[in-house]
């Protein structure tokens, strides 16, 4: 998801007028070319037209329009946001920085009582260096629906917290949509500098928004056990953004073991195992355990690649390490399995030896005690 911080909800469907307008007729320079987003997810993707504009109350500074040949941030906030504070040091020091080339609106629509905008702002005095708007005279309604602003450029967009920038090009198209500390500074540089590229910064954010997308996915089909919905989502997601292999592939082999692909997650371990988690022993002693793991009901284990996933775990720690009891335990049991119970009693044994965890020393002794019978 877009980086958010103070979660805000978001309710109902986006307002009609908030849709794109056509983009402006003749020519556009090369900063301003039309986008080539891989999926439109919602309504209000950077690329497209800058939705309406007027606010009905101002609680700093003078009215301001959106006008064609200027460059404008619309940045919605709330006097609780976490990161508000620090958000308006950047926007005040963005708008310094670039005078009159660029505006900065602070846009606040999220308050159940807006006198407490007018105290937060009056405390700010001029460290806050931008006009700031008030949605819908800055009145929360009772049913928790969204000021008129607010829908058009934040739900439209599936902002689902403040702060949240929009950059609005001179030719009214929006170029940033995002977290104000999480790249809006570069993106104005560059379209006053005339070297944005439209094309690529609305593929770049069409690609992290369907990765958001696809992310609470896998959560909910993680939450909701639903195997294969999660193995959907994470091959989704990893054909999208293959590098994150080293933070879902171990989740991806489970869930293809709990849905009784043992062929294919064997293979996907094995992959892992030689690829993304060659060197890292924790992510191989969980890829050893979740072959072996006596819960998981497996039809046929691959013995051989449990054994080498931690042996190539236990080569790669120290006897000191705190993980190291816990990945002789899985030894044990790959040894448990191949039947081999005098080299399993003989590991768990170590492995207790060297357990400092009452908890954790616990669950060794039970299992030496189920080798011993």
């Amino acid at each position: 998801m877009l980086p958010a911080v103070a979660l805000v909800v978001l309710i109902g469907a986006a307002a009609q007028d908030a849709r794109p307008q056509p983009a402006p007729q003749g020519p556009t320079p090369v900063a301003a070319q039309a986008p080539t987003a891989r999926k439109r997810l919602q309504p209000l993707m950077v690329g497209d037209a800058a939705p309406a504009f007027a606010p009905k109350a101002w609680a700093k500074g003078s009215p301001v329009a959106l006008e064609r040949g200027k460059v404008y941030v619309v940045d919605f906030w709330s006097t609780s946001g976490v990161s508000t504070r620090m958000a308006i040091d950047v926007l005040s020091k963005l708008a310094k920085k670039h005078g009159d080339k660029l505006t900065v609106i602070g846009v606040n629509g999220f308050e159940a009582h807006p006198e407490q905008v007018d105290a937060f702002v009056k405390s700010l005095g001029d460290k806050l260096g931008y006009a700031v708007a008030l949605d819908d005279a800055g009145k929360a309604d009772p049913k928790g629906e969204l000021g008129t602003l607010s829908k058009a450029w934040m739900q439209a967009a599936g902002q689902r917290g403040v702060p949240g920038s929009f950059l609005v090009a001179a030719d009214g198209r929006i170029a940033f949509i995002g977290h104000p500390m999480m790249g809006l500074e570069k993106a104005v540089d560059a379209l006053l500098a005339g070297t944005f590229d439209f094309a690529a910064a609305a593929d770049k954010y069409a690609r992290e928004l369907e990765a958001s997308v696809l992310q609470e996915r896998i959560v909910r089909a993680k939450v909701t056990g639903d195997r294969k919905a999660q193995i959907e989502a994470i091959t989704e997601y990893l054909a999208l953004r293959p590098e994150d292999e080293v933070k879902l592939g171990i989740e991806l082999a489970i869930a293809r073991f709990d849905l009784g692909q043992f062929d294919a997650g064997h293979a996907l371990a094995a992959k892992l195992a030689d690829g993304v988690y060659k060197d890292d022993a924790k992510q191989l002693n969980e890829l050893a355990w979740t072959i072996v793991d006596p819960a998981r009901a497996i039809a046929r284990r691959d013995l051989a690649l449990a054994r080498r996933c931690v042996e190539r775990a236990l080569s790669l720690m120290r006897e000191t390490d705190v993980l190291y009891p816990g990945t002789l335990d899985t030894l044990g049991r790959v040894y448990f399995h191949e039947g081999n119970l005098a080299k399993a009693r003989d590991t768990q044994e170590r492995a207790i030896a060297l357990c400092k965890d009452p908890v954790l020393k616990k669950q060794l002794e039970e299992a030496l005690a189920e080798y011993r019978k």
